[in-house]
């Protein structure tokens, strides 16, 4: 029994002399290694929602804004005269958009902090064309699907490439939206303009 009462003691000083030690260098490695991917996990989940959430908040912006441009022409359907300072006056931009300042001078500037204009399209501007600056690469991805059909023409980019277009001039290839270009038009640059041509 004396033996076995000090093998206990025994064991018992060890694990307490271990517990004291705290961790090992690999064990700390481990947990480091299961926190940073942790981490990196929720950035990357973050992210993605954070972009659908900008741009479905942007989409319903832009509805916003044709809806207010077809309201305020009221079906004559000529958009001459139509700017952005004028469309600004009119009350067309939400106040989240322009600060509150309804002055044609007011820039208007989207959630990425890109301006976003109005001009009237063609002769005799029987269009109009809403530019949007500054849009990042992840939602302009996201948002083309969601957009395309709503409009006549979409251009992306620097260069306006042609991602969708369903006007008289418009191509077979493009009376749908063109996924390939417009991922390509939309990987052109960090931040890239979009422009959406009204019906």
């Amino acid at each position: 029994m004396k033996n076995g009462r000090s093998l206990r003691q025994k064991c018992g000083t060890m694990l307490s002399d271990a517990a004291s030690r705290g961790f090992s260098l690999v064990e700390l490695v481990l947990i480091m290694g299961a926190i940073a991917l942790i981490a990196i996990a929720i950035f990357i989940i973050f992210n993605s929602v954070q972009t659908r959430t900008q741009v479905e908040f942007e989409g319903r912006r832009l509805t916003g804004i044709v809806s207010g441009v077809h309201s305020w022409f009221a079906g004559h359907f000529v958009y001459r005269g139509l700017t952005t300072g004028v469309a600004n006056q009119a009350r067309v931009f939400p106040a989240n958009m322009n600060g509150g300042d309804f002055t044609p001078s007011a820039p208007i500037v989207n959630l990425w902090g890109g301006a976003v204009t109005l001009a009237p399209e063609g002769s005799p501007a029987t269009r109009f064309v809403i530019r949007y600056e500054n849009v990042p690469t992840s939602a302009c991805v996201r948002w083309l699907p969601a957009s395309a059909p709503l409009f006549a023409q979409v251009r992306v980019g620097p260069s306006g490439t042609i991602v969708h277009d369903v006007t008289p001039t418009g191509t077979p290839a493009t009376s749908r939206l063109d996924v390939e270009a417009a991922v390509q038009a939309c990987a052109s640059a960090p931040a890239v303009p979009i422009e959406w041509v009204s019906y």
